[in-house]
């Protein structure tokens, strides 16, 4: 009590101390100290159960290394090919050196070991400075593939790869380039991907294929052939792909797909013939399509681009025919899922569930997709075969092409249509407006379908409006450390950033509104608390305003609506917020100002999600500053004082309610004296 009087006379304290004042500070004297003694005593590690938990090993592979046993870079095994996959055991990772900015390997990447479901074997670019460049599966043939009715052409066989990355017979396992084209694919006489009927639960992430396929001679002419990715299994899912430019399909399959995702990934092709045709389109191009297997179950393709240069940009199924060995087979897809996604300038179909269907195709569902034909183009926007099918479309918008083909029944609500010859109408028939002068029936792979702000459309079509939108309008930038620091600011665009967030100028943030956190885009953020304790979340943020000074923030769990809102004061330029929570209050007065974590020792996740259109997120910290009650940077009696005054008179929700268990009592003066 005297060492807190003094305190108080040194700094100066001119607030009057009544007698209540010190009633209450020397009636809690005793309990101050078995407060502390508890705090020490809650402070003392815990003891792991008697299973202790199992962490996989990482081994290492790069041409700098010599080659002995792969369990660091100096002993790096020097090739994909010579990894030593029997000392490879599931939960184990192996990092690939792609140098300052990129490191060529010359054989196959062919997992001999499977991982499981709970520990996955794990195939990475290296986040290192120095060897997270690139890493280059280059197949020997230096040649590009030849366009279609070339003259001349040598074809180089020798010593060129049959795929760069072969996944057949493989299971639990993640290929992962760490960044956008982190791993390149390219000279491969076959498929830069190749996977297999019994291929299973697998994600390949940040890979570039392009130029992989065959070449053949007919009629004195060369063609080019094969696919990019031969496509196949179950549970497979592909994500920041880039696709282009191969010898026919991005992807293609003679059937076996379950549950196949493609997200946030872009397939086209770019390269031109003399007379300004796609140099591939004799082989009926398409980005994704599966002629045979039957009936099969399970398609997502979201927040994607698929064109310019395909015939189709998807074909999911075919009528009853025979294969080259006179066997018949057809295939017919249900439980299709196509959403947020840009279709255009591909010469036939956008996107096709049939033709002629030997069974109907069910459970279609096309939303916010925006596909755009030429006016005078023959072929469909989107040709799903004939009434009995279940389809809808909804909040989309399609431009140009011949018409839609589409069941007379269906779900059709929220769709713009404009520039359609002919064919039925499923949605208002206007000029959406798109904002980039020229835009619509281009084939440049620089298009934008962006809407203008005074379109009918806003808030329609697709979340990814162009190539330059998914990738950020540049490379993302160098991988992200592990764990963010607490307590001080880092980038917001150095954290795992999906869209429909994009990143322009350093800054996160969104061209459209999402009112439903889950369709908006998630920027996450991992972290490490060593002590425990309740934090602020403050951010360097644009709000320009009202319509545009919202988003969804959370640590621990997804954001949810309307309780996670942060709706932020109004800011010229860039300007430091705290965090809030509407809860159940309103977008002018928040129930949780500010907002308090309280978080245990260990890792944690912030995640934000994308509400208002144009909320730009420049920096981010988690700060610890709660036992600072009055924030004049120390913790001390000031700060003990404020937390009684909280106490006695039964405030919750307030900042003296340190741990957040809506009453300020003897364990938030524990956190307090820990900080003391």
């Amino acid at each position: 009590m005297v060492i807190l009087l003094k305190e108080m006379s040194f700094r100066g304290f001119s607030k009057k101390i009544t007698r209540r004042d010190f009633f209450y500070l020397g009636g809690n004297l005793l309990l101050f100290l078995a407060l502390i003694s508890t705090v020490f005593i809650s402070q003392q590690p815990t003891h792991l159960g008697s299973e202790a938990q199992i962490l996989g090993k990482t081994y290492y592979v790069s041409k700098n290394g010599n080659n002995q046993d792969g369990q660091s870079w100096t002993t790096a095994w020097t090739e994909l090919g010579g990894i030593d996959w029997s000392l490879i055991q599931p939960g184990d990772t192996i990092f690939i050196d792609g140098g300052e900015t990129e490191m060529v390997y010359l054989t196959t990447l062919n997992p001999a070991k499977n991982g499981t479901a709970t520990h996955p074997i794990t195939v990475k670019l290296s986040s290192e400075a120095g060897r997270n460049g690139k890493a280059v599966i280059f197949g020997g043939r230096s040649t590009p593939l030849p366009e279609c009715g070339q003259s001349v052409y040598n074809y180089q066989t020798t010593n060129v790869l049959s795929a760069g990355i072969d996944l057949r017979d493989s299971s639990w396992l993640v290929i992962d380039g760490g960044h956008w084209r982190g791993i390149a694919i390219y000279g491969v006489n076959g498929q830069g991907i190749k996977l297999s009927s019994s291929s299973s639960d697998l994600t390949v992430r940040n890979v570039e294929v392009h130029d992989t396929g065959t070449a053949y001679q007919s009629g004195g002419v060369w063609y080019p052939d094969q696919k990019g990715v031969a496509l196949s299994g179950l549970n497979v899912t592909f994500e920041r792909a880039i696709i282009h430019d191969n010898g026919q399909d991005a992807f293609q399959s003679g059937g076996g797909i379950s549950n196949f995702t493609l997200r946030e990934s872009w397939l086209y092709n770019s390269r031109l013939k003399s007379d300004g045709s796609f140099w591939n389109y004799c082989r009926h191009s398409d980005g994704i399509q599966v002629y045979g297997g039957g009936d099969q179950y399970g398609v997502t393709i979201e927040n994607s681009v698929l064109g310019p240069g395909f015939m189709q940009g998807v074909l999911l199924g075919a009528p009853l025919h025979n294969d080259p060995s006179g066997n018949p087979r057809y295939a017919t897809f249900h439980q299709v899922r196509v959403k947020g996604s840009l279709f255009y300038g591909n010469g036939n179909i956008n996107v096709s569930a049939n033709v002629n269907p030997h069974t109907k195709p069910t459970g279609w569902s096309i939303e916010r997709v925006t596909s755009d034909r030429p006016t005078d183009q023959r072929w469909h926007n989107v040709h799903f075969e004939g009434d009995g099918g279940e389809i809808s479309l909804r909040d989309s918008i399609f431009t140009g092409g011949l018409s839609l083909t589409v069941p007379s029944q269906g779900d059709y609500s929220g769709n713009f249509q404009y520039w359609l010859t002919y064919g039925p109408t499923v949605g208002l028939v206007a000029d959406p407006v798109y904002q980039q002068e020229g835009v619509h029936g281009s084939i440049s792979t620089a298009a934008d379908f962006s809407l203008s702000p005074s379109s009918p459309a806003v808030g329609k079509g697709a979340l990814v409006t162009s190539a330059a939108a998914l990738l950020g309008l540049s490379e993302p930038p160098p991988p992200s450390p592990d764990l963010f620091p607490i307590n001080q600011y880092f980038e917001a665009e150095q954290g795992v950033i999906n869209l429909p967030f994009q990143i322009v100028d350093g800054k996160v943030f969104q061209t459209g509104e999402t009112v439903v956190p889950s369709e908006g885009g998630r920027a996450s953020y991992r972290f490490n608390v060593s002590t425990p304790g309740a934090y602020l979340v403050k951010a360097w943020v644009e709000a320009p305003s009202e319509g545009s000074n919202s988003f969804f923030v959370n640590i621990g769990a997804e954001p949810s609506s309307p309780e996670a809102i942060f709706d932020i004061p109004i800011t010229l330029g860039s300007e430091e917020r705290t965090v809030s929570w509407r809860g159940n209050g309103t977008p002018s007065l928040n129930q949780y100002v500010p907002k308090v974590f309280f978080l245990s020792g260990g890792e944690h996740e912030l995640i934000l999600r994308g509400r208002e259109a144009n909320v730009r997120i420049d920096k981010i910290k988690v700060e610890s500053v709660i036992t600072d009650l009055n924030q004049d940077g120390r913790v001390d009696s000031f700060d003990a004082l404020a937390l009684f005054r909280n106490w006695f008179t039964l405030r919750d929700n307030s900042l003296a309610d340190i741990d957040q268990n809506q009453r300020v009592n003897g364990l938030d003066f524990s956190y307090l004296i820990r900080d003391w």
